[in-house]
């Protein structure tokens, strides 16, 4: 991964570069070093790093899923004084993938406080927020069901509010709050939250099919493929009406890719 190198972080790019590289190779110890060198080395500057170069660290190791050393970087930044926003997201990923759901949790509550956030740190949290309590879900149905369910319509809640700030944005979020309104299965939902998720699903393809095909990455089929089971899945179980109709603005509109 290249990170672009100005004047003001002279050598902390080269240490940055020195990070990413090692995160690609398969040497854990050279990754350590690396970004030892680099934490210990962000102290001589008389700065903070540069928020674009720090983001650019952390989205390696996230690529790379090195969610240890992304953990430590995170917090490195911040001590540093980085006002990134977006560093607090990082740190909590970190956090969810070692099983510290709720103090993920409680650290996206505070980020979401941060004046003048933009709408994009703002879903971005959310979406943070959704997962840290569908992994707490996860863990706790079947043998803490109390405190599954109260997980499940958090979980809902924080992907259904992404979904809902901005929708053409945030589609990733929707088919998450489909996904977990469907994985409840009655446990802890309404019936309109669930009837409100297949209706997410029909928009989300249509919003994604209206997309050029150049602009319809990986992500953005699989994202289609999801909704569109959710969509069958509605259908098939549900005689009423009203699900027969979710499928026809779907079948007409379906990117060229998966029709």
């Amino acid at each position: 991964m290249e990170l672009r190198k100005t004047e003001s972080t002279g050598m902390i790019a080269e240490l940055a570069q020195s990070v990413c590289q090692a995160a690609e190779s398969e040497d854990p110890e050279a990754l350590k070093a690396a970004c030892s060198t680099l934490a210990n080395s962000l102290a001589d500057e008389p700065s903070s790093i540069d928020p674009a170069l720090a983001l650019g660290v952390l989205k390696c190791l996230r690529k790379w899923r090195r969610f240890g050393d992304l953990r430590r970087m995170a917090n490195a930044f911040l001590e540093d004084g980085c006002a990134e926003p977006r560093i607090f997201h990082f740190l909590a990923q970190a956090m969810i993938e070692a099983g510290e759901s709720m103090p993920a949790v409680r650290l996206l509550e505070a980020a979401l406080e941060t004046p003048d956030l933009s709408r994009a740190n703002w879903g971005e949290f959310k979406g943070a927020l959704g997962r840290a309590w569908k992994d707490r879900a996860v863990r706790c149905r079947g043998l803490r069901d109390n405190l599954a369910r109260d997980a499940i319509r958090e979980s809902v809640r924080h992907y259904r509010d992404a979904w809902l700030c901005d929708k053409r944005a945030f589609t990733y979020q929707g088919v998450n709050f489909v996904a977990m309104a469907s994985w409840d299965k009655g446990f802890s939902l309404s019936g309109a939250l669930r009837d409100e998720a297949h209706e997410a699903a029909a928009e989300i393809v249509a919003i994604i099919s209206a997309k050029p095909a150049e602009q319809r990455d990986g992500w953005a089929c699989a994202t289609v493929g999801e909704a569109l089971l959710e969509v069958l899945q509605a259908r098939l179980s549900d005689p009423r009406p009203a699900a027969a109709s979710l499928l026809r603005p779907t079948a007409a509109t379906a990117p060229a890719t998966l029709a």
